[in-house]
């Protein structure tokens, strides 16, 4: 019987979950800095994100509809460049009822990862190309580009370290049954989709209406990040995950980078990730699937991620935009628990339950509302 075949214990299976996360992120990073690609570490964000999920590997068909609704949600954001240069009302409008319905697609049981790249696509781009037309072009190209890149090292990943043939029977099963399931109630949807937004969109409205910000795009990234954590939990279990995952995300990132101002390398930077990766990547995983706290250090591993990948760029003000980052990072973060607080507080939701789908809590398993 082969290795790959044989029946794991639950620690073994989180370590090797564990070492994928670890192994398909690195090598991401480590390929986008080879290629010399602007924002190399963007590729490394999207495989962090599937990979600290307890699950198969994506199959071909899932690779490329991955690809092609991250391109469907750039192209959109694209388009809705037009308005925003000519009928800046119109547009903000737009891209606002975009999101919700984004969120709202999440709230209702779609996929988590699906809404959050689409989201990001659609958030960043019209930010972008409120300063410049060709930035806008250029980050939608990347995008792309990362997102192809992804998929095939996750698919690496997943070949170094398979799953065991259970899992596939433990996701079929959760499907079935989340598709027996109750749907989620309309109203608690709507409201969770309408959080979300309150999150997130006064950020993206900052970024549209103020000049230069563009240097600061991964600030607007944190905070669409911010709009799914909102949703996990009530109100301060989503609080405790927004504020600790920036701050293991900031202070991994503030090690990483002391260590590069000594020993300036590629080397340093890609084994500053790995090492990152997997102290990190233990607290996901655990028994049979995710750790009970487990989303909130993935989301501390796509911080560190977004605050180390842009200052390793040559810059003269590196330090300066480094600090900067992370003080923005803790600021958006603050301001994201206060507006979910207030939004629950005038809402009569300030005890609300998760309204994803029926056993989302259970993290002995794959959460179902990814497992769509």
């Amino acid at each position: 019987m082969s290795a790959a075949s044989t029946p794991d214990t639950t620690a073994t299976l989180a370590q090797r979950r564990a070492l994928r996360l670890a192994a398909g992120t690195t090598l991401a990073l480590l390929f986008g800095e080879w290629a010399g690609w602007s924002a190399a570490y963007l590729s490394a964000v999207l495989a962090a994100t599937i990979l600290a999920l307890p699950f198969p590997a994506p199959t071909l068909r899932a690779g490329l509809s991955f690809v092609l609704m991250l391109a469907v949600a750039l192209g959109t954001g694209l388009l809705l460049l037009v308005p925003i240069h000519k009928w800046p009302f119109a547009g903000v409008i737009l891209i606002g009822l975009g999101l919700f319905s984004i969120f709202h697609y999440a709230t209702r049981g779609g996929s988590p990862i699906i809404s959050g790249f689409m989201g990001i696509g659609l958030a960043v781009v019209p930010a972008l190309g409120s300063e410049s037309v060709a930035a806008a072009v250029m980050i939608t190209a990347s995008l792309i580009k990362s997102g192809a890149a992804c998929m095939l090292f996750v698919w690496i990943a997943y070949a170094i370290f398979p799953e065991p043939p259970e899992t596939a029977a433990q996701i079929a099963a959760m499907r079935a049954a989340k598709a027996a399931a109750p749907k989620p109630d309309p109203r608690q949807a709507i409201l969770a989709a309408l959080r979300a937004l309150f999150v997130t969109f006064p950020v993206l409205l900052y970024f549209l209406m103020v000049p230069d910000t563009s240097k600061l795009m991964v600030i607007l990234i944190k905070s669409m990040t911010l709009g799914q954590q909102a949703n996990v939990g009530g109100s301060a279990q989503a609080a405790r995950s927004m504020l600790l995952s920036t701050l293991i995300g900031g202070l991994a990132a503030l090690l990483i980078w002391g260590t590069l101002r000594i020993w300036p390398s590629l080397v340093i930077y890609v084994l500053g990730i790995l090492i990152a990766s997997l102290v990190l990547g233990r607290r996901v995983f655990a028994g049979k699937g995710l750790a009970s706290d487990g989303p909130m250090w993935s989301y501390a591993l796509v911080t560190l991620l977004v605050i180390l990948g842009p200052a390793v760029a040559p810059s003269p003000s590196a330090n300066f935009q480094f600090s900067l980052r992370i003080f923005l990072m803790l600021v958006v973060t603050v301001y994201g628990i206060g507006a979910m607080f207030l939004f629950d507080l005038f809402t009569g939701q300030r005890k609300r339950n998760t309204v994803s789908n029926p056993g989302a809590a259970d993290s002995e398993s794959a959460s179902p509302q990814t497992a769509g």
